[in-house]
Protein backbone atom coordinates (compact mmCIF):
# COMPACT_ATOMS: atom_id res chain seq x y z
CA UNK A 1 0.00 0.00 0.00
CA UNK A 2 1.11 3.50 -1.00
CA UNK A 3 1.16 6.16 2.13
CA UNK A 4 0.68 9.92 0.90
CA UNK A 5 4.38 11.04 -0.70
CA UNK A 6 4.69 13.31 2.35
CA UNK A 7 3.11 11.16 5.43
CA UNK A 8 3.44 11.95 8.47
CA UNK A 9 4.77 15.14 7.20
CA UNK A 10 1.06 16.89 6.81
CA UNK A 11 -0.35 19.86 8.27
CA UNK A 12 -1.84 18.05 10.70
CA UNK A 13 0.90 16.74 12.19
CA UNK A 14 2.53 20.41 11.79
CA UNK A 15 -0.19 22.17 13.53
CA UNK A 16 -0.43 19.36 16.54
CA UNK A 17 3.79 19.99 16.87
CA UNK A 18 3.17 23.05 16.90
CA UNK A 19 0.62 23.66 19.45
CA UNK A 20 2.52 20.91 22.22
CA UNK A 21 5.38 23.70 21.54
CA UNK A 22 3.35 26.26 22.76
CA UNK A 23 2.09 24.41 25.54
CA UNK A 24 5.62 23.27 26.65
CA UNK A 25 6.66 27.07 25.43
CA UNK A 26 4.34 28.65 28.29
CA UNK A 27 5.69 25.20 30.91
CA UNK A 28 9.09 26.47 31.06
CA UNK A 29 8.24 29.94 31.29
CA UNK A 30 5.96 29.44 33.96
CA UNK A 31 7.96 26.61 35.48
CA UNK A 32 11.88 27.62 34.37
CA UNK A 33 14.11 24.55 34.07
CA UNK A 34 16.13 22.96 31.50
CA UNK A 35 14.54 19.97 30.63
CA UNK A 36 11.28 21.55 29.73
CA UNK A 37 13.32 24.64 27.91
CA UNK A 38 14.79 22.02 25.64
CA UNK A 39 11.88 20.05 24.93
CA UNK A 40 9.93 23.51 24.19
CA UNK A 41 12.95 24.70 21.64
CA UNK A 42 12.55 21.11 20.47
CA UNK A 43 8.79 20.80 19.69
CA UNK A 44 9.13 24.27 18.25
CA UNK A 45 11.81 22.90 16.02
CA UNK A 46 10.25 20.20 14.88
CA UNK A 47 7.29 22.41 14.05
CA UNK A 48 8.97 24.50 12.14
CA UNK A 49 10.53 21.47 10.25
CA UNK A 50 7.16 19.49 9.66
CA UNK A 51 6.03 22.92 8.28
CA UNK A 52 9.17 23.52 5.79
CA UNK A 53 8.32 19.98 4.58
CA UNK A 54 4.55 20.66 3.90
CA UNK A 55 5.11 23.81 1.99
CA UNK A 56 7.46 21.60 -0.27
CA UNK A 57 4.28 19.00 -1.10
CA UNK A 58 3.75 20.86 -4.39
CA UNK A 59 6.89 20.12 -5.88
CA UNK A 60 7.21 16.09 -5.24
CA UNK A 61 10.35 15.40 -6.87
CA UNK A 62 13.37 13.64 -5.15
CA UNK A 63 15.24 16.53 -5.63
CA UNK A 64 13.13 19.59 -3.72
CA UNK A 65 12.31 16.64 -1.16
CA UNK A 66 16.00 16.43 -0.43
CA UNK A 67 16.57 19.88 -0.45
CA UNK A 68 13.91 20.95 1.85
CA UNK A 69 14.45 18.11 4.28
CA UNK A 70 17.80 19.92 4.72
CA UNK A 71 16.10 23.16 4.95
CA UNK A 72 13.89 21.59 7.42
CA UNK A 73 16.68 20.64 9.60
CA UNK A 74 18.63 23.51 9.65
CA UNK A 75 16.16 26.32 9.90
CA UNK A 76 14.46 23.89 13.15
CA UNK A 77 17.98 23.53 14.40
CA UNK A 78 18.70 27.22 14.05
CA UNK A 79 15.64 28.50 15.71
CA UNK A 80 15.53 25.47 18.21
CA UNK A 81 19.02 26.48 19.24
CA UNK A 82 17.86 30.64 19.95
CA UNK A 83 14.49 29.37 22.02
CA UNK A 84 16.92 26.61 24.05
CA UNK A 85 19.37 29.57 25.05
CA UNK A 86 16.46 32.25 25.90
CA UNK A 87 14.54 30.20 28.00
CA UNK A 88 17.65 28.28 29.56
CA UNK A 89 18.66 32.49 30.18
CA UNK A 90 15.10 32.75 31.61
CA UNK A 91 15.36 29.87 34.19
CA UNK A 92 18.85 31.09 35.11
CA UNK A 93 20.76 28.31 33.80
CA UNK A 94 24.13 28.29 32.67
CA UNK A 95 25.22 28.78 28.95
CA UNK A 96 25.85 26.10 26.56
CA UNK A 97 29.00 26.48 24.62
CA UNK A 98 28.27 28.33 21.39
CA UNK A 99 26.23 25.71 18.42
CA UNK A 100 25.75 23.25 21.26
CA UNK A 101 22.06 23.80 21.56
CA UNK A 102 21.72 24.21 18.03
CA UNK A 103 24.00 20.57 17.39
CA UNK A 104 21.35 18.66 20.35
CA UNK A 105 18.02 20.03 18.19
CA UNK A 106 19.60 19.31 15.16
CA UNK A 107 20.52 14.97 16.47
CA UNK A 108 16.64 15.12 18.05
CA UNK A 109 15.34 16.10 14.83
CA UNK A 110 17.08 13.73 12.94
CA UNK A 111 15.66 11.26 14.95
CA UNK A 112 12.07 12.58 14.93
CA UNK A 113 12.11 12.88 10.75
CA UNK A 114 13.79 9.50 10.06
CA UNK A 115 10.81 7.66 9.98
CA UNK A 116 8.92 9.82 7.79
CA UNK A 117 11.77 9.96 5.52
CA UNK A 118 12.22 6.21 5.49
CA UNK A 119 8.47 5.93 4.37
CA UNK A 120 9.11 8.31 1.91
CA UNK A 121 11.76 6.50 0.25
CA UNK A 122 9.51 3.39 0.43
CA UNK A 123 7.08 5.16 -1.16
CA UNK A 124 9.16 6.55 -3.72
CA UNK A 125 10.23 3.52 -4.02
CA UNK A 126 7.50 1.34 -4.80
CA UNK A 127 5.72 4.30 -7.42
CA UNK A 128 9.03 3.87 -9.17
CA UNK A 129 8.63 0.16 -9.21
CA UNK A 130 4.93 0.01 -10.02
CA UNK A 131 5.76 3.10 -13.01
CA UNK A 132 8.67 1.17 -14.71
CA UNK A 133 6.02 -2.04 -14.23
CA UNK A 134 3.01 -0.42 -15.69
CA UNK A 135 5.29 0.97 -19.01
CA UNK A 136 7.01 -2.12 -19.34
CA UNK A 137 3.05 -4.06 -19.86
CA UNK A 138 2.29 -0.86 -22.02
CA UNK A 139 5.41 -2.29 -23.87
CA UNK A 140 4.60 -5.73 -23.93
CA UNK A 141 0.97 -4.83 -24.71
CA UNK A 142 2.04 -3.10 -27.86
CA UNK A 143 4.18 -5.75 -29.13
CA UNK A 144 1.60 -8.31 -28.68
CA UNK A 145 -0.69 -6.09 -30.64
CA UNK A 146 1.56 -5.89 -33.33
CA UNK A 147 2.31 -9.59 -33.26
CA UNK A 148 -1.15 -10.60 -33.36
CA UNK A 149 -2.07 -7.94 -36.08
CA UNK A 150 1.01 -9.79 -38.38
CA UNK A 151 -0.26 -13.28 -37.57
CA UNK A 152 -3.75 -12.34 -38.20
CA UNK A 153 -2.23 -10.56 -41.87
CA UNK A 154 -0.91 -13.84 -42.44
CA UNK A 155 -3.93 -15.86 -41.95
CA UNK A 156 -6.10 -13.93 -44.24
CA UNK A 157 -4.59 -14.89 -47.71
CA UNK A 158 -4.11 -18.26 -46.84
CA UNK A 159 -7.39 -19.20 -45.75
CA UNK A 160 -8.93 -16.87 -48.42
CA UNK A 161 -6.68 -18.14 -50.77
CA UNK A 162 -7.60 -21.29 -50.37
CA UNK A 163 -11.18 -21.15 -50.70
CA UNK A 164 -11.51 -19.15 -54.06
CA UNK A 165 -9.01 -21.57 -55.70
CA UNK A 166 -12.05 -23.91 -54.84
CA UNK A 167 -14.17 -21.51 -56.95
CA UNK A 168 -11.51 -21.97 -59.65
CA UNK A 169 -12.02 -25.56 -59.68
CA UNK A 170 -15.35 -25.81 -59.99
CA UNK A 171 -15.68 -22.72 -62.68
CA UNK A 172 -13.85 -25.64 -65.07
CA UNK A 173 -16.54 -28.40 -64.44
CA UNK A 174 -19.84 -26.48 -63.52
CA UNK A 175 -20.60 -23.24 -64.25
CA UNK A 176 -23.83 -22.83 -62.73
CA UNK A 177 -22.66 -24.71 -59.44
CA UNK A 178 -19.82 -22.87 -59.28
CA UNK A 179 -21.87 -19.62 -59.72
CA UNK A 180 -24.00 -20.80 -56.54
CA UNK A 181 -20.54 -21.41 -54.86
CA UNK A 182 -19.50 -17.79 -55.35
CA UNK A 183 -22.85 -16.37 -53.98
CA UNK A 184 -22.01 -18.28 -50.92
CA UNK A 185 -18.63 -17.62 -50.59
CA UNK A 186 -19.44 -13.44 -51.30
CA UNK A 187 -21.53 -13.93 -48.33
CA UNK A 188 -19.07 -15.94 -46.14
CA UNK A 189 -17.19 -12.89 -47.02
CA UNK A 190 -19.43 -10.24 -45.61
CA UNK A 191 -19.80 -11.68 -42.52
CA UNK A 192 -16.20 -12.58 -41.90
CA UNK A 193 -13.88 -9.72 -43.31
CA UNK A 194 -15.31 -7.02 -40.50
CA UNK A 195 -14.56 -10.01 -37.59
CA UNK A 196 -10.79 -11.21 -39.14
CA UNK A 197 -9.03 -8.16 -37.32
CA UNK A 198 -10.32 -8.44 -33.60
CA UNK A 199 -8.37 -10.53 -31.12
CA UNK A 200 -11.36 -12.32 -30.24
CA UNK A 201 -14.81 -13.13 -31.48
CA UNK A 202 -17.91 -15.01 -29.85
CA UNK A 203 -18.09 -18.67 -30.41
CA UNK A 204 -20.95 -18.26 -31.41
CA UNK A 205 -20.42 -16.21 -35.13
CA UNK A 206 -17.67 -18.19 -35.32
CA UNK A 207 -19.72 -21.41 -35.77
CA UNK A 208 -21.55 -19.39 -37.87
CA UNK A 209 -18.80 -18.74 -40.49
CA UNK A 210 -17.38 -22.33 -40.17
CA UNK A 211 -21.30 -23.96 -41.05
CA UNK A 212 -20.80 -21.06 -44.24
CA UNK A 213 -17.56 -22.73 -45.27
CA UNK A 214 -18.34 -26.42 -44.75
CA UNK A 215 -21.75 -25.40 -46.76
CA UNK A 216 -19.44 -23.93 -49.80
CA UNK A 217 -16.71 -26.91 -49.31
CA UNK A 218 -20.20 -29.25 -49.66
CA UNK A 219 -20.79 -28.04 -52.63
CA UNK A 220 -17.54 -29.32 -54.12
CA UNK A 221 -17.85 -32.14 -52.51
CA UNK A 222 -20.93 -33.25 -52.76
CA UNK A 223 -22.18 -36.20 -50.92
CA UNK A 224 -18.48 -37.07 -49.70
CA UNK A 225 -18.90 -34.78 -47.25
CA UNK A 226 -21.09 -34.63 -44.12
CA UNK A 227 -20.73 -32.20 -40.90
CA UNK A 228 -22.25 -32.11 -37.85
CA UNK A 229 -22.44 -28.96 -34.94
CA UNK A 230 -22.35 -29.35 -31.05
CA UNK A 231 -22.40 -26.35 -29.30
CA UNK A 232 -24.86 -25.60 -26.07
CA UNK A 233 -26.35 -22.03 -25.98
CA UNK A 234 -24.42 -20.81 -22.97
CA UNK A 235 -21.68 -20.90 -24.78
CA UNK A 236 -22.25 -18.87 -27.65
CA UNK A 237 -21.16 -16.34 -25.99
CA UNK A 238 -17.38 -17.41 -24.92
CA UNK A 239 -14.59 -15.96 -26.82
CA UNK A 240 -11.75 -17.15 -29.33
CA UNK A 241 -9.45 -16.44 -32.06
CA UNK A 242 -10.99 -15.09 -35.11
CA UNK A 243 -10.72 -18.28 -37.51
CA UNK A 244 -9.42 -20.85 -34.87
CA UNK A 245 -11.97 -23.20 -35.36
CA UNK A 246 -11.97 -22.45 -39.08
CA UNK A 247 -8.47 -23.43 -39.09
CA UNK A 248 -9.04 -26.22 -37.93
CA UNK A 249 -11.75 -27.55 -40.13
CA UNK A 250 -9.87 -26.35 -43.38
CA UNK A 251 -7.04 -28.62 -41.61
CA UNK A 252 -9.11 -31.86 -41.82
CA UNK A 253 -10.79 -31.61 -45.04
CA UNK A 254 -7.63 -30.49 -46.91
CA UNK A 255 -5.95 -33.37 -45.20
CA UNK A 256 -8.35 -35.72 -44.20
CA UNK A 257 -11.44 -35.97 -46.38
CA UNK A 258 -10.55 -34.47 -49.66
CA UNK A 259 -7.54 -37.23 -50.29
CA UNK A 260 -9.84 -39.95 -48.72
CA UNK A 261 -11.99 -41.50 -52.01
CA UNK A 262 -14.74 -41.80 -50.35
CA UNK A 263 -14.68 -38.96 -48.12
CA UNK A 264 -15.96 -38.98 -44.75
CA UNK A 265 -17.41 -36.41 -41.71
CA UNK A 266 -16.52 -33.34 -39.48
CA UNK A 267 -18.06 -33.14 -36.47
CA UNK A 268 -17.34 -30.15 -34.18
CA UNK A 269 -18.11 -29.47 -30.41
CA UNK A 270 -17.99 -27.47 -27.50
CA UNK A 271 -17.97 -27.97 -23.96
CA UNK A 272 -17.03 -26.30 -20.71
CA UNK A 273 -14.22 -27.97 -18.67
CA UNK A 274 -14.48 -26.30 -15.42
CA UNK A 275 -12.83 -22.63 -16.28
CA UNK A 276 -11.87 -23.73 -19.90
CA UNK A 277 -13.72 -23.69 -23.13
CA UNK A 278 -12.87 -26.93 -25.09
CA UNK A 279 -13.42 -27.24 -28.46
CA UNK A 280 -13.09 -30.30 -30.80
CA UNK A 281 -12.97 -30.86 -34.40
CA UNK A 282 -12.62 -34.76 -35.17
CA UNK A 283 -12.65 -36.20 -38.65
CA UNK A 284 -12.66 -39.56 -40.09
CA UNK A 285 -10.45 -39.41 -42.75
CA UNK A 286 -6.64 -40.10 -43.55
CA UNK A 287 -4.95 -40.10 -39.73
CA UNK A 288 -1.53 -39.31 -38.97
CA UNK A 289 0.53 -43.05 -40.92
CA UNK A 290 -0.76 -42.05 -44.31
CA UNK A 291 -0.21 -37.83 -44.68
CA UNK A 292 2.63 -36.50 -42.36
CA UNK A 293 1.15 -32.99 -43.20
CA UNK A 294 -1.36 -32.71 -40.68
CA UNK A 295 0.51 -30.92 -37.24
CA UNK A 296 3.08 -28.62 -39.42
CA UNK A 297 1.08 -26.68 -42.11
CA UNK A 298 0.71 -22.57 -42.15
CA UNK A 299 -2.76 -22.38 -40.74
CA UNK A 300 -1.88 -24.22 -37.23
CA UNK A 301 1.74 -22.97 -36.71
CA UNK A 302 -0.29 -19.69 -37.27
CA UNK A 303 -2.74 -20.81 -34.23
CA UNK A 304 -0.24 -21.75 -31.90
CA UNK A 305 1.54 -18.93 -32.90
CA UNK A 306 -1.62 -16.48 -31.51
CA UNK A 307 -2.67 -18.94 -28.55
CA UNK A 308 0.83 -18.59 -27.24
CA UNK A 309 0.51 -14.69 -27.38
CA UNK A 310 -2.91 -14.43 -25.97
CA UNK A 311 -3.48 -16.72 -23.36
CA UNK A 312 0.55 -17.94 -23.04
CA UNK A 313 0.45 -21.54 -20.88
CA UNK A 314 -3.73 -20.94 -20.54
CA UNK A 315 -3.52 -21.91 -24.69
CA UNK A 316 -3.52 -25.21 -26.00
CA UNK A 317 -4.10 -27.32 -29.35
CA UNK A 318 -3.84 -30.67 -29.69
CA UNK A 319 -3.30 -33.16 -32.23
CA UNK A 320 -4.30 -36.96 -31.73
CA UNK A 321 -5.01 -39.67 -34.18
CA UNK A 322 -8.66 -41.33 -33.37
CA UNK A 323 -7.72 -45.14 -32.87
CA UNK A 324 -10.75 -45.71 -35.25
CA UNK A 325 -8.99 -43.33 -37.57
CA UNK A 326 -8.97 -40.11 -38.58
CA UNK A 327 -7.52 -36.79 -36.24
CA UNK A 328 -8.81 -35.43 -33.66
CA UNK A 329 -7.88 -32.04 -32.96
CA UNK A 330 -8.61 -30.11 -29.47
CA UNK A 331 -8.41 -26.43 -28.68
CA UNK A 332 -8.46 -25.33 -25.00
CA UNK A 333 -9.12 -21.95 -23.78
CA UNK A 334 -10.03 -19.57 -20.97
CA UNK A 335 -13.43 -19.67 -20.93
CA UNK A 336 -14.37 -15.88 -21.05
CA UNK A 337 -17.87 -14.88 -22.23
CA UNK A 338 -18.45 -11.44 -23.96
CA UNK A 339 -20.43 -8.63 -22.93
CA UNK A 340 -23.42 -7.66 -24.31
CA UNK A 341 -23.04 -5.56 -26.90
CA UNK A 342 -19.24 -7.25 -27.78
Amino acid sequence: MIHHPYAPFTAAASLTALLMALLAFALAWCWPAGFSADLAALLLAYALALGTLQLARRWPAPAVMLAALVAALGLGAWVGGLVAEYLRQHAQLASRPPGRNQLYVLLALCLLLLPGVVRRWLSWREQALLAAQAERHAAERTLLEAQLAALQGQIEPHFLFNTLANVQYLLRRDAPLADQMLARLLAYLRATLPEIRQVEVRLGEELERVRAYLDIMQIRMGERLTFRIECPPELEAAQLPPLALATLVENALKHGLEGKPGGGSVTIAAVQADAQLRLSVADDGLGFHETGSRQGGVGLRNLRQRLLALYGAKGELVLEAKPEGGVLATLCLPLVHAKDGV
